[in-house]
């Protein structure tokens, strides 16, 4: 039977309203996605040198294996990685780390033990995160490796096995440190094992990377509340136990920005450094990803003052993989590759897999000289127009599915589309990565201050929910800056004569007497005429005094917002996406049509936090109302849709009887 193509004219409309090639890079959500194989003719060589090292390094020919993958902008090496990614995890070889962020270069081995951390939660195989694969292997390993079931079986089947017997996690974590007499901290295991359950893997991960727990979510996993997040040490014995069941490769991406830390070291150098004191670490392979000049300048001609640090370094990362321009096989096959997903993407089916090119042109152009596989995607933008349609005389013109819908106007012009392609692809980059960024703002006051602050200076003139923005004023008291850093000064829009409101922004994540003392603060703020003090907060809070404080701030006109950290998100997407404008990999938007887009889309004004601070709270709080009622008169905002976690959740059989797992004999 042969295969029913979509007609050319629902083709062509289709054409004319999206262009898959306006996207010339792979983003970092694509690393993670299991369905981004990459495109296998475009630096095979490369990727071949990279596998070697994995190899030499699983089948204990090297200890470490390290490499610098150097490449222009544009010649794939995030494609590389991701492809990386997606070959490991088919093939159940090694744990994949990505690093791509650097947030604080001085905090560079607390940001390191973060993105292990939340790599390792992501998925290994389906259903399985690396984290639960890890835990499924010491198991294995404890029980004198015999495997009477595969992972998944073992993972889908522990949350009933627990159900049956709550005391499993002592017996297991007993049963494998007596495997493990080298392993110094016993309670590295026990949370290792935790991320077996579905429900105690959020936690099990905020204390791996060295987030505080609360005494009650400690008391149920067995852990201590706090652990030194900062301690290097924690993060080597955490590798050792790691690398004692498998290979892990580390890939840092992203390490040209012009950025340095307080000695002057670039985001290269400091990665180095890194690798460095990695040194100890076995059956580990690390892969660094940069620009030509930025190996010749950060790391071969390094200043005088830090090369003996960079020569030391370099011995880490001692191999040199160099990308390839693309000839023309791989250029049709990266064409070919968009295409294909575009079409898969749209639920549609071409005449030919380069429709609507034609690909004796494709061989023709691209023959001519080797090219970066930017340019093959401008070129394809450039040219991406509908084929005309083919015209048979004395046959009618068949109407297409499309045509009920040639009268609606496309929800966004051309130009906008463009943005909008942008704006998703950073906003996937933020959601891929969502339980690192909801970690660290959720002890990162000035981060969630920062993205509101550029979100007001630019809603100034504008309206948001009836209230104008008239202006966003630094705080100048010194007594309150600290905790109040601005305002905003903001009046009902249809009230061309009325008061103005200056609302005092005061994102407070701080606990204990640090808590306590900023909203004593925040009370005095709050007392002046024409002043409200808003205090924008994720968690409950705790304590008397600091309760009482906060019913004071409310009956007084204040408001406390609890918030979730997907309100911020929007904003942060937005801020990187601006980042980015003006560079090669956004040549095709500019800054005013990013605006223009933001616009139509509300994606400011229509933000539910934003829209909280701005209107008068809802509810007045009476006089006598007691502190201990405080959770039920915080205004709390809805949540947004989380993106697809890539943690596994299951629904187990009730009926089902597993006695495989809890019948163990570690001995």
């Amino acid at each position: 039977m042969s295969q029913q193509f979509t007609d050319l004219k629902t083709l062509n409309q289709l054409i004319e309203q999206h262009n898959p090639f306006s996207s010339k890079v792979t983003a970092q959500h694509n690393v993670w996605s299991h369905e981004y194989s990459g495109v296998a003719a475009i630096n095979q060589n490369a990727f071949n040198q990279v596998l070697q090292l994995i190899d030499d390094v699983d089948t204990k020919k090297s200890e470490t294996e390290g490499a610098v993958i150097i490449g222009e902008r544009g010649l794939g090496k995030t494609q590389l990685l991701a492809r990386l990614h997606h070959h490991l995890s088919s093939n159940n070889k090694a744990f994949f780390v990505y690093m791509g962020e650097y947030d604080n270069l001085d905090a560079i081995k607390p940001e390191f033990l973060q993105a292990l951390v939340y790599s390792l939660k992501r998925e290994y195989i389906p259903n399985v995160t690396q984290w639960q694969a890890l835990a499924a292997e010491m198991y294995f390993e404890a029980r004198g490796g015999d495997r009477p079931f595969t992972i998944e079986h073992l993972v889908k089947q522990f949350p009933s096995v627990l159900g049956k017997n709550p005391n499993l996690i002592n017996i297991w974590t007993n049963g494998i440190t007596k495997k493990c007499p080298d392993v110094k901290n016993v309670f590295l295991i026990r949370a290792i094992l935790w991320t077996l359950l579905p429900e105690s893997a959020p936690f099990a991960a905020m204390w791996l990377a060295g987030q505080k727990l609360s005494e009650d979510s400690a008391k149920t996993l067995g852990l201590p509340v706090d652990r030194d997040g900062d301690s290097f040490s924690y993060t080597c014995d955490l590798l050792n136990l790691i690398t004692r069941y498998k290979t892990v490769v580390f890939c840092f991406d992203e390490l040209d920005a012009p950025q340095v830390n307080t000695q002057m070291l670039t985001t290269v150098q400091v990665v180095l450094g890194l690798a460095k004191d990695l040194y100890n670490i076995k059956r580990i392979v690390i892969l660094l990803a940069v620009f030509p000049q930025t190996f010749r300048e950060d790391i071969n001609l390094a200043a005088s003052s830090i090369a003996t640090k960079i020569l030391a370094a370099k011995d880490r990362v001692s191999h040199k993989i160099e990308l390839e321009m693309l000839d023309v096989q791989a250029s049709l096959s990266l064409v070919e590759h968009r295409l294909q997903q575009f079409y898969k993407h749209h639920n549609v089916i071409p005449p030919d897999s380069f429709y609507p090119f034609e690909k004796s042109e494709l061989n023709q152009i691209f023959s001519a000289e080797k090219a970066i596989a930017r340019k093959v995607l401008r070129w394809c933008e450039e040219k991406w127009i509908p084929k005309p349609p083919i015209v048979i005389e004395g046959q009618p013109d068949l109407p297409s599915e499309k045509d009920k819908n040639d009268d609606v106007p496309p929800d966004l012009p051309l130009h906008l589309s463009r943005v909008e392609e942008y704006y998703q692809q950073h906003l996937q980059d933020i959601q891929s990565d969502f339980d690192r960024i909801d970690a660290n703002l959720l002890d990162n006051s000035e981060k969630i201050t920062k993205a509101l602050r550029f979100a007001f200076d630019h809603l100034i003139n504008q309206v948001v929910d009836e209230m104008q923005i008239f202006a966003v004023i630094d705080e100048q008291e010194k007594a309150y800056k600290d905790v109040v850093p601005f305002k905003v000064k903001v009046r009902k829009a249809e009230n061309k004569h009325g008061h103005y409101a200056f609302i005092g922004i005061a994102v407070i994540q701080k606990t204990g007497v640090a808590l306590t003392n900023a909203l004593e603060k925040l009370v005095k703020f709050n007392e002046p005429n024409q002043t409200r003090a808003c205090l924008i907060r994720s968690e409950d809070i705790n304590g008397k005094m600091a309760r009482g404080y906060t019913l004071t701030i409310m009956q007084n006109g204040g408001e406390w917002i609890q918030f979730h950290t997907d309100h911020i998100i929007p904003i942060l997407a937005l801020q990187s996406l601006l980042k980015k404008s003006g560079e090669e990999s956004q040549d095709n938007v500019t800054e005013p049509q990013i605006w223009e887009y933001v616009a139509k889309k509300g994606i400011l004004t229509d933000n539910l936090l934003v829209k909280e601070i701005v209107s008068k709270p809802d509810t007045k709080i009476p006089k006598d109302a007691k502190w201990s009622d405080l959770a039920d008169l915080a205004s709390k905002l809805e949540r947004i849709p989380k993106p697809t976690s890539t943690s596994s959740s299951f629904v187990v059989d009730p009926n089902g009887v597993v006695t495989d797992l809890k019948d163990i004999d570690f001995s």
